[in-house]
């Protein structure tokens, strides 16, 4: 198990994943991330490829469909630079 993933049944839009194993380098992670803003707060991002990188790592069925839509508009952000 890489990830413990808890979420609230009577609000099914929250998920929160917990890391039971490091699947990365967090300071090297946090160094990169990006910040997106929301009203007041700033929001901490992981890195789209490191993002990724760990979801092919995980490798689950969910995380192969991710990483798809993922590339995808990666290479689309990419194309837009």
């Amino acid at each position: 198990m890489m990830v413990f993933s808890l979420f609230d049944p009577e609000n099914p839009f929250f998920l929160l994943d917990v890391f039971v194993e490091m699947p990365f380098n967090f300071n090297e992670a946090y160094n990169q991330r990006e910040k997106m803003k929301f009203e007041d707060t700033e929001i901490p991002i992981v890195p789209m490829k490191e993002l990724i990188a760990m979801k092919k790592r995980a490798g689950r069925p969910q995380d192969r469909a991710d990483v798809f839509y993922l590339e995808k508009i990666l290479k689309e952000w990419e194309n837009e630079k």
